[in-house]
């Protein structure tokens, strides 16, 4: 046992001898070139090359991928279209690719609604007379406007013949009217002498027709039809069976129109070199025979003046007689008055051209001895505030230029003022029936009030309202 052992150690130290022979037989480097040392012999130094050669990197070569012949662009990828439910159109042309069509609705942000604007405060009215009601009350027509953004109504303020407030009717006549402009905005109330009818100028936009208002019944009409109906009102005839009309589609003319069925015929009366008419107002005669016109030639190319010409004619055409000629004058639309009780024309006129607030004079032609004569100055001769006549013939109501009310008396020829509106505007002066008493129109802040007042001023109430400013009034037996 003892021999085999040392048998076996013996072999295996021999194959550790060899292991480490092998080892070092194949791990050997060679030695590097020995570096010169001073005093001393130099070893042979190891051959290096002066430029070393770098080791070529070996590259992997893949064979090439076969590319097709057209590139396919890479893209985003397109989501199959949703089906449209049943009944929805296809999008429009050039609708967003992705985005759903129809589009998601959206609940709208609430509208946010203007406030209701307050009502104008009601006049405080003088308390109704006690005793017994007369039982024959008259009656002051006017628009009836609450509100900035309300309809104005039609409306009528009972009075006796002190001028005394019994009440307000509701509306009587419908015109169908709107608040503001283009309208239909009411502008002009005129009574026919006999007071059965009224004669209204409503306009739409700049177009105005004359509406026909029967008080018995209430029952309202448009005068003509059509283009024809374009136009406004001049003047009733002293019968009450037919108005002076201006015909706005037809160049400005005049026509006399029966206002029963109707008919109606075109006046003679001048025209300029375009076809328009030249004048301006017209009034009838007390007895409705004649007509007096106001005819106002301006300037032409050829340099001359204007000129204010009144004339009076028969209502065929006939019998033209030229009462008045003024150069270098200019007038205003209206107040064109014939006095039956002085057998006098008024008329405004206006002697600078240049001017722009239409403050004008007051004269008066004796149809006698065709002598003018001024009455008065600083009128205020412009809508809504023209002189008007009243129905005694005998004396004028019209504002001065600073806001006055005034009153000229033919007869006595002395002009006085009736009561001062300090910074109050004054519009619409009219006339009660019996010529004791004048209603006007005076604004208070956003809107206006009617008032009425004696001839002498002594007393001045309010009467009806709240109104615009311009609204015309006017007073029936």
């Amino acid at each position: 046992m003892k021999r085999v052992l040392g048998t076996l150690r013996k072999v295996i130290g021999l194959l550790a001898l060899g292991a480490l022979a092998f080892t070092a037989s194949f791990c050997s480097v060679p030695s590097l070139p020995s570096q010169p040392t001073s005093g001393g012999t130099s070893q042979a130094a190891y051959p290096l090359p002066e430029t070393p050669t770098p080791v070529p990197t070996q590259t992997a070569t893949r064979a090439p991928y076969p590319l097709p012949a057209t590139a396919t662009p890479l893209g985003t990828i397109t989501p199959s279209p949703t089906p449209r439910p049943p009944g929805v159109p296809p999008p429009p042309p050039g609708w967003p690719t992705g985005v759903p069509w129809p589009p998601p609705s959206s609940t709208p942000a609430a509208t946010q609604l203007p406030p209701t604007p307050l009502p104008f405060p009601t006049p405080a009215f003088s308390p109704t007379p006690t005793g017994v009601r007369p039982a024959q009350l008259q009656h002051i027509w006017f628009p009836y406007y609450p509100a900035t953004n309300s309809a104005p109504q039609l409306h009528t303020v009972l009075v006796d013949q002190q001028g005394q407030r019994w009440g307000q009717t509701d509306v009587l006549a419908k015109l169908d009217l709107r608040a503001g402009y283009p309208g239909p905005r009411l502008v002009g109330l005129h009574s026919s002498p006999n007071g059965q009818y009224i004669a209204a100028d409503v306009f739409y936009g700049d177009n105005g027709s004359v509406w026909l208002i029967e008080l018995g019944s209430g029952r309202t009409r448009r005068i003509l039809k059509n283009q024809e109906s374009i136009g406004h009102f001049i003047a009733w005839s002293p019968d009450n069976r037919k108005i002076l009309f201006r015909a706005e589609s037809t160049k400005g003319e005049i026509w006399l129109v029966d206002v029963s069925d109707e008919s109606h015929q075109r006046l003679n009366l001048p025209v300029d070199q375009f076809g328009s008419t030249t004048v301006q107002s017209a009034v009838f005669s007390p007895d409705g025979s004649r007509i007096a016109y106001r005819n106002v030639v301006q300037p032409t190319v050829a340099g001359q003046t204007s000129s204010l010409e009144l004339w009076n004619m028969s209502l065929d055409g006939t019998n033209k007689q030229q009462v008045l000629k003024v150069s270098d004058a200019s007038t205003v639309e209206g107040g064109l008055l014939w006095s039956s009780a002085t057998n006098q024309l008024l008329y405004i006129r206006q002697p600078d051209l240049n001017s722009s607030n239409k403050l004008g004079e007051l004269w008066a032609i004796d149809l006698s001895t065709y002598l003018p004569r001024k009455l008065d100055t600083g009128i205020l001769a412009e809508w809504p505030t023209y002189p008007v006549l009243a129905p005694n013939d005998t004396i004028v109501a019209y504002a001065k230029k600073n806001r006055d009310l005034w009153m000229f008396d033919l007869s006595s020829n002395r002009a006085r003022q009736v009561l001062g509106t300090a910074d109050k505007a004054v519009a619409n002066p009219t006339w009660s029936p019996d010529s004791a008493f004048l209603v006007f129109i005076s604004n208070q802040a956003d809107y206006s009030v009617i008032f009425a007042a004696s001839t002498d001023g002594s007393r001045v109430y309010p009467i009806a309202g709240p109104a615009p400013l311009e609204s015309p009034v006017v007073w029936i037996r």
